[in-house]
């Protein structure tokens, strides 16, 4: 209580906790810090260092904190990491450098990590990944959320078999192909996939074709304009898709749905946002369910109690669904 107290009062900036739950050492410190500190224990199995002022991450500027497991440097204004900043921290298996400046990264940066399941590096002004990533083999989960990349290839991402989870959203990227081959070739693990929010204005055949394990696909709020009937084709694990309808028609979607994921064994939910209609969700077993948040579906029912003729109005196209029993119906 009394260093709570202190914390709130703005009489101490840092502080060593014994976490309860995991018995883990963490050093805690948020203010405007200009280099690292030298009074951080070597055996903190946490470092927390919030709102810094660091210009740049070093080469060994961490060596010592060899027990080290999970290092954030959040919220701060570093915009460059040398060769080898991190070497030395063996035992680190969390990486966050979320919200700083990061412009520029060495090619060894990450070089010593060999323990290493996830990084950070949403938030910072990252505008192409070149060779960077390839010193870190293990990673599971990779998160470049709210960057400047607008090209990937399959090279820089062929270290990672083991990847699960990896979010691309609010990048400018374009095309998920490079040099005619996907940029996913090599992501046979992942599971969970975002690309909300970018540029990608085609999904071609074979992008996906080796994500055969992946769950959950996010590509709303990208300018779509061609879907090729094949793509999803692979995905039989699937159980999230979400799109957006901006220069497709619902035709043609639910038409490309349907014949792609014709082989899906389990409850697929398919979210279809459009920015002048509303949203519809349509849940796919491996027909089409669907359920509209906004009035202009109409809903008919037709000869089986379970069948229904979902209409869009103002248009003379119809599609037939199965639709579950809920109450805004």
């Amino acid at each position: 209580m009394l260093l709570w107290f202190l914390l709130l009062l703005g009489k101490t900036e840092s502080y060593i906790s014994q976490n309860c739950q995991t018995s883990r050492k963490v050093y805690h410190r948020c203010c405007s810090l200009t280099e690292i500190p030298e009074n951080i224990p070597a055996d903190v199995e946490v470092i927390e260092l919030i709102h810094h002022k660091l210009h740049s991450l070093n080469a060994f500027s961490f060596a010592k904190f060899l027990f080290c497991k999970e290092l954030i440097l959040q919220d701060g204004t570093a915009s460059y990491i040398e060769n080898q900043a991190f070497c030395g921290m063996k035992n680190l298996t969390i990486l966050n450098l979320k919200s700083n400046c990061i412009s520029s990264i060495e090619k060894l940066a990450f070089e010593g990590l060999p323990n290493l399941n996830e990084l950070d590096l949403s938030q910072n002004k990252i505008k192409a990944l070149h060779d960077f990533l390839h010193p870190v083999r293990h990673l599971q989960v990779l998160n470049f959320k709210t960057n400047f990349v607008h090209k990937v290839s399959a090279t820089n991402l062929f270290r990672f078999q083991s990847l699960t989870v990896l979010d691309f959203s609010y990048n400018g990227i374009v095309s998920l192909k490079y040099n005619s081959t996907s940029i996913f070739l090599h992501l046979e693990s992942c599971q969970i996939l975002t690309l909300s929010n970018n540029k990608i204005t085609k999904l071609e055949n074979g992008i996906f074709d080796t994500m055969s394990f992946l769950e959950e696909l996010w590509l709303s709020k990208n300018p779509l304009k061609v879907i090729e009937v094949d793509v999803f084709k692979n995905m039989l694990c699937l159980k999230y898709m979400s799109l957006s309808l901006k220069y497709l028609t619902l035709s043609i979607l639910i038409e490309i749905i349907l014949k792609s994921l014709a082989g899906v064994q389990r409850p697929l939910k398919v979210h279809i946002m459009d920015s002048k209609y509303g949203v519809l969700n349509c849940h796919v077993f491996p027909r089409i369910t669907c359920e509209a948040e906004e009035p202009w579906w109409s809903l008919s029912k037709l000869g089986d109690a379970n069948h229904y003729t979902c209409r869009k109005r103002k248009f003379h196209h119809s599609h037939v669904f199965m639709i579950e029993q809920k109450d805004q119906f």
